[in-house]
């Protein structure tokens, strides 16, 4: 059957991404050695890999993104570009199209037409999906994969073994897309477990519970490994001491202990705190992994748990293949680091100074309220849509004089729609904008039903929600054009710039604040120009002089050494007093906007997002001083 609903879909999504992979044809990597340009590497020796985990042989940043990099070797073939960027921002468009359709597959399988439609566009319509494409899209390909593994178990109904199992299959996909995909372990287990208790959704909350629980009683998972797992963990935290102290004096098992090899060097109270730390972190790990186990059987039962887990092991197997325990191994590693990285630790004195002394832990945070001001400006009419159907669904459901169960579903729903962000901020992942997007997709969830029942009762509900898409769709294309894409082709503008004025020698300084500008060109484009190094721009008798974002507070400068012991760029004092008194902006033939410029990159780091977010110290003058500039010596002469 024709859906006319569907089309629109497609070709607004196609549209977009078009237009987004037109605009990006020439676009160059945004820093340089970025985890970008080492995919692109790996993905152009496709073909010479015998297995997919040989791709780990080449570099240590491919862990958690093979499927990633296996699509774009595909992209880099169609696109004739093994070298560019541009084949993997045109991945991430279409994962964008392909997204979108799925959304309005599964919301309407869910809901109705209407709202499948309205939701897709919500979704295409955020700037924040197209700016991931143009950055670091992987997690727009492991959200695609999640959106499929939730439409498999919409198929589930009459075949639920076969369609389940492929379910747990293509999540498997998702999760070696993205190390951000295990934000979306609760959205996809809720898809499993609404596919196989749908028609008894209608029923009291509590009695679906109680059915549910007697139904998935299982005596292992209930009583057995219950009665070994809590005692074992109990022996672990009561008795380490002595299990320490007979490890240290050789009176264990053997293979027990060989685990300590310097004996000599350390005291046993030294082994003792140690082993502490240890069983406390293993206790912590063990009994997550046994009450989510736990849970899971309960909820959703080993009928469609163990043909979703051989689905999902199969990927598994696919991609740490032959040597599984290297590959598991790295992949684990990968994910602590993940959570745990923070580059708090490398700004100690800036803190101090600040007087925001960082904690003992190296991972200082904005908590919630970095969260909720980072939606609000990121996505702030779907913030601002997600608030309005939370309002709404309390509202509607207080005139119906919802019954306890009525109120349950709708907190349980609330908490789905924010489970990727409540995980991100239970787990301490970094405060950065990818991490978090995950938390857009299922932001949707409520918004689609509020829908559904604003349709059934509000007059015009769906026209105003057209308006409201439409609104919202304006206001990202704006932030889009004007602030995302010509702060991230800056590199691009450059050499067009460049080449206009036909300029082919010029001065500039020897920075890491090139790094993320001229530096991060190609060399053999680089080659083409006669590039003069300079420490001031008084040093110039005749020429032009490119001059980079100074400001120590752009994202693109969080890691650089010398912006975190020097700060700003200051080397040049001619230079500085230009920047301070901005009259360089009056001798300037070109202004570029760069990462520093811009309100919506500054939060794809920790450091740089905190200072504006929570301590509100990035100020207009620290984004003008972002700006690059391209002046000639003559009229840098006239105002001296």
């Amino acid at each position: 059957m024709f859906d006319i609903y569907l089309l629109i879909v497609l070709i607004i999504s196609s549209a977009i991404a078009i237009a987004v992979i037109f605009a990006t044809r020439k676009i160059q990597y945004y820093g340089v050695e970025t985890d970008n340009e080492i995919m692109a590497r790996v993905s152009a020796q496709a073909h010479t890999w015998r297995l997919p985990s040989d791709m780990h042989k080449t570099a240590y940043k491919t862990l958690m993104k093979d499927v990633t990099i296996l699509l774009l070797a595909i992209f880099q073939k169609i696109f004739r570009d093994k070298k560019s960027d541009h084949p993997y921002a045109a991945l991430n468009s279409f994962a964008n199209v392909f997204s979108a359709v799925f959304i309005y597959i599964i919301a309407k399988n869910y809901f109705s037409p209407e709202v499948g439609l309205i939701v897709s566009l919500l979704f295409i319509s955020s700037q924040w999906i197209w700016s991931m494409t143009i950055f670091v899209g992987h997690t727009t390909v492991a959200n695609l994969f999640f959106l499929i593994a939730v439409w498999s178990t919409q198929q589930a109904q009459g075949m639920p073994v076969p369609w389940i199992a492929l379910s747990g299959a293509v999540f498997g996909m998702a999760m070696f897309s993205s190390a951000s995909t295990r934000k979306y372990i609760i959205p996809f287990l809720s898809a499993v477990f609404f596919a196989k208790y749908e028609t008894m959704f209608g029923q009291n909350i509590f009695e679906l519970l109680r059915t549910i629980s007697a139904q998935n009683f299982s005596v292992l998972f209930h009583i057995i490994l219950p009665s070994i797992i809590l005692p074992f963990l109990a022996i672990l935290q009561l008795g380490y001491k002595k299990i320490v102290t007979d490890i240290y004096f050789e009176k264990s098992f053997p293979f027990l202990n060989k685990m300590i090899v310097s004996r000599n060097k350390f005291s046993l109270q030294h082994y003792q705190e140690h082993g502490k730390n240890t069983v406390r972190k293993v206790t912590k790990k063990i009994f997550s992994i046994f009450l989510f186990t736990t849970i899971a059987v309960a909820l959703i039962g080993l009928d469609y748990l163990i043909p979703m887990t051989i689905g999902f092991f199969v990927i598994v197997f696919i991609f740490t293949f032959p040597n599984f325990k290297k590959n598991l191994k790295g992949y684990f590693e990968y994910y602590y680091i993940a959570d745990s990285k923070s580059r708090f630790r490398l700004y100690p004195i800036y803190f101090a100074r600040a007087n925001k002394p960082l904690p003992f832990s190296p991972i200082k945070r904005g908590g919630w309220l970095w969260v909720i001001k980072y939606f609000f400006v990121i996505v702030p009419a779907h913030t601002s849509i997600f608030l309005a159907s939370a309002g709404y669904l309390i509202y509607a459901t207080s005139a119906s004089f919802g019954s306890p169960s009525d109120w349950i579903k709708l907190i349980l729903i609330f908490l789905l729609s924010l489970s990727p962000t409540i995980w991100g901020e239970f787990t301490r992942c970094p405060q950065l904008g990818r991490t978090y997007m995950p938390g857009l997709t299922t932001m949707l969830i409520l918004i689609g039903l509020a829908l559904q029942v604003a349709l059934g009762k509000i007059e015009y509900s769906l026209p105003l929600a057209l308006v409201a898409v439409l609104l919202t769709f304006f206001h990202s294309f704006f932030i889009f054009s004007s602030d995302v894409l010509p702060s991230r082709m800056a590199q691009t503008k450059l050499l067009q710039t460049l080449e206009k004025r036909n300029i082919r020698e010029f001065y500039t300084y020897k920075t890491d604040y090139h790094n993320a500008f001229l530096n991060s060109i190609f060399p053999e484009i680089l080659a083409n120009y006669k590039i003069h190094f300079i420490h001031s721009i008084q040093e110039v008798g005749d020429g032009w002089i490119l001059i980079p974002g100074t400001s120590s507070k752009a994202v693109n400068m969080e890691s650089e050494f010398s912006s975190i012991m020097d700060g700003d760029f200051n080397q040049d004092t001619v230079l500085n007093r230009l920047l301070e008194t901005k009259k360089i902006q009056d001798i300037a033939e070109e202004k570029f906007k760069t990462f520093g410029t811009s309100k919506i990159w500054v939060h794809e780091a920790e450091i740089p997002s905190y200072r504006s977010l929570i301590l509100g110290d990035i100020t207009s003058d620290d984004i003008f001083k972002s700006y690059g500039w391209l002046v000639h010596s003559k009229k840098i002469k006239q105002i001296l």
